[in-house]
């Protein structure tokens, strides 16, 4: 053989073989789904408690709160087990005025009985008192261009879409509840006429402006949605279950909507008279309470909840910057029926999920606790008002005896 060829011959090596070790079994533990994470919160108790009593922790809620973002699955809540008596004079509760046959339940429990819900919608009307149901009320702020009720063509859509993969992985707890709230929309988002789609009629249609909805827990605003079917079902194509903006179709029927975020805690009151009175007592009693309260601890009060584009609050009144609210801008406003009239009355405080440190700014940390979700407090009177102030709204604590749940 020649002397090259025994060269190349012994150069030739046979490919390296990498031995592959057999794939090990995964360990059999089973990982705990969302839903089983979110029915048991973690609870811990104030340390700086007076109460004698030290019981287990335990959840506030059997409920699946799908509406907890998943980075606050294992945050912990911290709770108190009683409000706080006022330090202040406040508003007697109003017994004379509450119906000797429809008391408020002081006697059956209020754990678990928030309504299982992943999204509450909530239509700006400017009105503090609806129809029984609120589908039939024929008020102009909640008829659309064909005379049809909002509302009710709002509970139709979402009756007939198909439920998202959210909702689908929520295990029940995706629903989606709509309400009618008094925020009067915001003046500076009443565009022209929008260009939308029409009845034959239409030279005879009166003018309807266009329409605000805020959508909680997730704290966003959406305003000139064209008073439309086709304007509502783009809303919830593009705001309620977002999409890339490539997969919008194009921007019929959906006018020029704009979605912004609320940078302010919320406090929902029931003032639904017509559907029962005890709501129609205390709402409003509530509501001016609230005010006072806030005002006098340094929160500036809007009259719509505050959007990043609004410094904090819209429409503020009341606060000089001083105190524990040091100037920060909380929303009071009043709600149609959410549920537990006989537990009247029905408080619910929202606080939106960008509430950070910077938001905050030396307001007590406990806050970034609640950020995201919505405290549902039962059996409220005047003499708790500032018991929730001060320990949810301004330290991010839970009073156990009034709460209704979690979302």
């Amino acid at each position: 053989m020649a002397p090259h060829c025994r060269h190349v011959l012994s150069s030739f090596r046979p490919p390296l073989t990498v031995a592959r070790c057999p794939p090990q079994p995964l360990p059999s533990a089973r990982l705990a789904s969302p839903r089983r994470v979110f029915r048991h919160l973690s609870i811990r108790r104030d340390p700086c408690s007076t109460s004698s009593s030290s019981p287990s922790p335990r959840p506030l809620s059997s409920r699946t709160p799908t509406t907890i973002r998943p980075s606050f699955q294992t945050r912990p809540i911290t709770t108190v087990p009683t409000c706080p008596p006022p330090s202040c004079g406040c508003f007697p509760f109003p017994s004379s005025q509450i119906p000797a046959d429809k008391p408020i339940d002081h006697t059956s429990p209020l754990t678990n009985t928030v309504p299982s819900y992943k999204t509450h919608i909530l239509l700006s009307t400017g009105q503090s008192d609806w129809s029984s149901k609120i589908e039939a009320d024929t008020s102009p702020s909640l008829l659309l261009l064909d005379g049809t009720n909002a509302a009710a063509e709002l509970k139709r859509l979402l009756r007939s879409r198909p439920p998202s993969e959210d909702e689908e992985q929520g295990g029940g707890g995706g629903g989606v509840m709509v309400s009618c709230g008094s925020f009067p929309p915001s003046p500076t988002y009443f565009a022209p006429r929008p260009r939308v789609e029409e009845p034959p009629d239409s030279e005879r249609s009166p003018w309807r402006a266009p329409l605000e909805m805020h959508i909680f827990p997730r704290g966003k605003v959406v305003r000139n949605i064209p008073p439309t079917a086709k304007g509502l079902e783009k809303f919830l194509e593009r705001h309620l279950h977002p999409r890339p903006q490539w997969e919008w179709g194009g921007r019929e029927g959906g006018g020029n909507m704009v979605e912004e975020d609320v940078v302010t805690p919320t406090v929902l009151i029931c003032s639904h008279a017509s559907r029962d009175v005890r709501c129609g007592v205390l709402g409003p009693l509530l509501e001016t309470e609230f005010r006072r309260t806030l005002g006098r601890e340094g929160f500036l009060v809007g009259e719509r909840p505050g959007v990043s584009g609004e410094g904090g609050g819209g429409g503020k009144k009341g606060g000089k910057g001083k105190g524990k609210g040091k100037g920060k801008g909380v929303s009071v406003g009043l709600v149609s029926h959410v549920g537990g009239h006989k537990w009247a009355g029905n408080v619910i405080v929202y606080f939106p999920p960008i509430l950070t440190r910077e938001v905050l700014d030396g307001i007590e940390d406990g806050q970034e606790e609640l950020a995201g979700r919505g405290v549902w407090y039962g059996r409220v009177e005047p003499r708790h008002v500032e018991g929730i102030v001060n320990e949810t709204i301004v330290g991010g604590r839970v009073i156990e005896e009034l709460c209704r749940g979690i979302v």
